[in-house]
């Protein structure tokens, strides 16, 4: 594409300083993404792009455009927005706000709709900082997606609007996709209330699972287990004792999914028994809640050789602690 002359001067003219206001703005955006957990993308808007956006004929001058530089926060909710909306507005001096569902939208079309802000940065104070000066001049975007948002005006800004043919098809189903992530968006806000709407289906590793996870919570609201050995994800966690259990069980394959483990109420009680007999004092507090399982079933049953042995943390410590533990697995290496 030929760039218009009077455009390519001004674009370089203007280049050093939008760059210089996209990096603090980056820095700022990326540190406060990486505090809250949020994944950020930023890019300054190229000559060609440029062009092509004042050709469209919706600017009247050069200080209109609001976007040479954007940056996106990508976040898992749309319940997020509020309070990163509020760090933009205390962070930035915000011209303007554009919300989601705030503009006039016919139900039948799906497109773009997410929220975002006109922004500039605050003046550094300094009154020699001419650079600095000019830079809070410089007008830049700010756009919050959800995950499932940002992949589709990804795939499909390419796919359908920089393809190189105009297609009533492409747009269709770039049209078709966003009203698929509207649902996804939904149904993720209101995941635990969707949940009564799905029928539910017995599968017995999950019912194992699900009995291994209701067993240590109550050990645990019991004080009969330390409230140290309380995991961060109770999922995670019942899996991996589910297959400390299959191992010893000598069943450690995936085909054991489809049926109950017939041992599960034993070994639960074995792990019920062990802490009742230390005592809440004596149960150590220097292994994590899987470990403890490790050291109770490795100190009543030994490993059968058709129990596909999986590496273990702390061996010698089990030993230890356990005098009767004895276990074939091998010592998962921490300096491997």
């Amino acid at each position: 594409m030929i760039v218009p002359a009077e455009i390519a001067r001004r674009y370089q003219e203007v280049l050093p300083l939008v760059r210089a206001a996209g990096d603090r703005v980056s820095d700022i955006l990326l540190g406060y993404c990486r505090r809250e957990g949020f994944a950020f993308a930023g890019r300054i808007k190229d000559m060609i792009s440029v062009a092509e956006k004042i050709e469209s004929g919706r600017f009247a001058s050069w200080s209109d455009l609001d976007d040479l530089y954007a940056g996106t926060i990508i976040v898992p909710l749309v319940t997020d927005e509020p309070k990163i909306l509020s760090f933009l507005e205390d962070t930035f001096v915000v011209d303007v706000k554009r919300l989601r569902g705030q503009a006039k939208k016919d139900p039948e079309v799906f497109r773009f709709d997410s929220s975002r802000i006109i922004a500039r940065l605050r003046p550094s104070g300094s009154a020699s900082d001419e650079v600095a000066g000019n830079v809070s001049n410089v007008r830049f975007e700010v756009q919050i997606k959800t995950a499932f948002e940002y992949a589709w005006s990804t795939a499909t800004h390419a796919l359908a609007y920089k393809a190189g043919e105009i297609d009533w098809r492409r747009q269709r189903l770039a049209a078709q996709l966003k009203a698929a992530v509207e649902q996804l968006d939904m149904l993720i806000v209101g995941y635990d209330s969707v949940l009564s709407l799905v029928d539910g289906c017995e599968w017995p590793s999950l019912s194992d699972k699900m009995e291994i996870a209701a067993f240590f919570k109550r050990l645990l609201a019991e004080s009969r287990l330390p409230a140290e050995y309380a995991p961060k994800d109770w999922t995670r966690c019942a899996e991996n004792i589910y297959a400390v259990f299959l191992m010893y069980a000598g069943k450690y394959s995936r085909s054991m999914q489809a049926q109950r483990l017939q041992v599960l109420g034993e070994y639960l009680g074995r792990i019920e028994s062990a802490a009742k007999e230390l005592g809440l004092e004596r149960i150590p507090r220097s292994l994590s809640l899987t470990q403890f399982v490790h050291g109770v079933l490795g100190s009543n049953y030994v490993l059968p050789e058709s129990g596909s042995p999986m590496p273990v943390v702390g061996q010698e410590t089990l030993a230890t602690l356990f005098p009767c533990y004895r276990s074939s697995c091998p010592e998962f290496d921490v300096n491997g």
